[in-house]
Parts: C-alpha cells; sequence; structure tokens
C-alpha cells in the first residue's frame, strides 16, 4: 500500500514540476517579448498560485478520506451487520 501511494505522490510531483517550467517558459517568453518583468512575474505567480490552489484541494480531499475511513467501524464490531 505504501509503494502505491508513493507512486501517486511522485506522479503529482512530476506534474507540478512539469507545470512549473510551463510556467517558467510562458514568463520568459513574456519577458523576451515586452522586456516588462512585471508580466513575466505575473504570469508564473498565475502558475504558482494555481499549484498552491491545487495543493490545497488535494490535502483538503486526502483529509476527508481519511475522516471517512476513521468513521467506518471495523469488521469486528457489532455494528457492522
Amino acid at each position: 500500500m505504501d509503494r502505491a501511494v508513493g507512486r501517486r505522490v511522485w506522479g503529482i510531483l512530476i506534474v507540478a514540476a512539469g507545470l512549473l517550467l510551463w510556467g517558467a517558459v510562458h514568463a520568459v517568453g513574456a519577458y523576451r517579448a515586452s522586456h516588462h518583468l512585471g508580466r513575466a512575474l505575473m504570469i508564473f505567480g498565475a502558475v504558482l498560485g494555481f499549484l498552491v490552489f491545487w495543493f490545497v484541494l488535494l490535502l483538503a480531499f486526502r483529509r476527508r478520506l481519511n475522516r471517512r475511513s476513521s468513521k467506518v467501524p471495523p469488521p469486528s464490531s457489532p455494528h457492522a451487520e
């Protein structure tokens, strides 16, 4: 089970790194097109904001799943019929 969770985490980290690289490429392109650092920072900030929002949602979903699994009574419980 731990190996499956580790693979999932690595997959999410690889996607996040790809999105950061994609944002950096677009930010550099925006800077080279207009030589305005504000545009580049705005684009990269939007990518970072998206990633932060995504990670917050992933953590909230994980906490929700953990809360649900802790409410399920164990199979040996008399209430598990």
